[in-house]
């Protein structure tokens, strides 16, 4: 169904943006492409529509069925988009049209009963049909993206990062999902993403770009994933604590060491405030989206806010940094804020390049080496860089601002991991010496666990549960809590 033959993609200025490339994906099977940010991926998927960046230099040649991508006609072009293939980008709000809801980004695309049974299928009730992309969260507005996707029902679907944004058992339950449309559909599918575990449990061929390792096999169909043993998010609060540490035990995820005790026995007592939330309430066309939030993060702490997709994490990041405007309760902050918000898309202007992005840093090049970027993308614009390189940049904007509170929302979910290991261990030390408070909202327990000193779980707009990683994670007290870990 698809064929790749030596692809290769050069920038204008001259810089690699995808090496080389072989590869053959069968009719009806999936094909995973893992490998660092930046290495390629989404320049690969683009390919397979044919579009490539303005000016790029391509050589090698693309075969999607019977067609050519790369050569056909602008006519010919959108007939092949519309019939034979579907795409679904890293950046799910760049694709949803703002003013439209969500019925009717659906059903124009495909008949009104397809548009819900999609919608059931990436766990959706239907009182979403009503709700506009901005009332969504990023992980909801990438399952309505993806829903958008299932439902056209081309013989091709190419996914770029479908878990990004997504907590644990929803992955499972999208992996599955896709892993059905291979093997009772016939659908072939080209997957992009970080999460190695599962698209190795998925793919019938995962293929690791910018490495010089062989492709790599993945398990026969008949082992993607089970569903999970884990307690239902709706598990009851009132299930007995002991009980759940029979289950767990130690949980795998729980730090060796509280990295909390690094910073000089620093209580929460001891800590001077850098953020302080107070019976915080936001809503939306009279709906409840966060209701009596009480948060308090201090200086050199990290306190992390985790919950399913949905839960008012995002919405809670922008009213602490007043992008959202709240019905009650009071935000303090001590000093400047930072934020890095997890659409990394919109939160550049895409006509300035890197360096005019970072234009008030006393060093671009050491900007950039911070974050783990090479020097030579400051003269690029957003649209030339990856995901990741995207959402790096975004953080070393806000680090120029010598902030004393960095809210970061989804930072690492598109970078691979050990990009992502680096970028936390950076913020880590600038907490530690710097006294740097940090709020970070993410869905990866394990860096929660290694570099968060605590965590306030969010579920339907309520935190449910707050207190020291280690201890939440050994000894979950809420089924939400329970969903994230298990």
């Amino acid at each position: 169904m698809i064929e790749i033959t030596d692809l290769a993609v050069t920038a204008p200025g001259g810089g690699t943006l995808l090496q080389p490339i072989s590869l053959c994906a069968r009719p009806g099977t999936l094909t995973a492409l893992t490998g660092p940010s930046g290495c390629g991926k989404s320049t690969l998927l683009r390919a397979l529509l044919g579009h490539v960046p303005a000016a790029a230099v391509v050589s090698g040649s693309v075969r999607v069925g019977d067609h050519s991508p790369l050569t056909l006609n602008p006519q010919a072009l959108r007939t092949f988009r519309r019939h034979h293939i579907t795409y679904t980008g890293q950046d799910p709000a760049a694709a949803l049209n703002p003013t439209m809801r969500v019925r009717a980004l659906l059903t124009e695309c495909a008949e009104p009963a397809h548009a819900e049974q999609a919608l059931a299928a990436v766990e959706l009730p239907d009182s979403y049909l009503r709700r506009r992309p901005v009332e969504l969260s990023g992980g909801e507005q990438r399952r309505v993206a993806l829903a958008r996707a299932l439902a056209r029902r081309t013989p091709v679907l190419i996914l770029d990062e479908p878990f990004a944004g997504l907590h644990g058992r929803l992955q499972r339950s999208i992996a599955r999902l896709l892993r059905t449309m291979v093997t009772e559909d016939g659908t072939t599918l080209i997957v992009s993403g970080h999460h190695h575990d599962i698209l190795h449990e998925i793919a019938d061929e995962v293929r690791a770009l910018g490495s010089s390792t062989a492709p790599s096999s993945s398990p026969s169909p008949s082992s993607s994933p089970s569903p999970s043993s884990s307690p239902s998010p709706s598990s009851s609060p009132s299930s007995s604590p002991s009980s759940f540490r029979r289950v767990f035990g130690r949980n795998p995820y729980s730090p060796e060491v509280d990295p909390g005790q690094e910073h000089a026995g620093m209580t929460r007592e001891a800590a001077e405030a850098v953020l302080t939330v107070t019976d915080l309430r936001v809503s939306r066309d009279r709906r409840a989206v966060l209701e009596g939030i009480n948060l308090a993060v201090g200086a050199g702490e990290a306190v992390a806010v985790v919950g399913p997709s949905g839960a008012g994490k995002s919405t809670l990041a922008r009213a602490i940094v007043g992008l959202q405007r709240t019905a009650g309760g009071s935000v303090e902050i001590a000093g400047r804020v930072g934020f890095v918000p997890q659409d990394s898309t919109g939160s550049l202007n895409p006509r300035r390049t890197v360096a005019q992005t970072l234009r008030k840093a006393p060093d671009v090049a050491a900007a950039l080496r911070s974050v783990e970027l090479d020097p030579e993308l400051a003269q690029r614009y957003p649209h030339e860089l990856s995901g990741g390189q995207r959402q790096r940049v975004a953080l070393a904007r806000a680090l120029t601002t010598d902030p004393g509170l960095l809210v970061c929302d989804e930072i690492t979910s598109a970078l691979d991991p050990v990009t992502a290991e680096a970028i936390m261990a950076l913020l880590d030390r600038l907490r530690r010496e710097q006294g740097l408070a940090l709020l970070v909202i993410s869905h990866d327990m394990g860096l929660v666990a290694r570099y968060c000193t605590g965590m306030s779980v969010l579920e339907s707009g309520r935190i449910v549960e707050s207190g020291a990683v280690a201890d939440l994670l050994d000894a979950p007290q809420h089924g939400a809590t329970l969903a994230l870990i298990g």
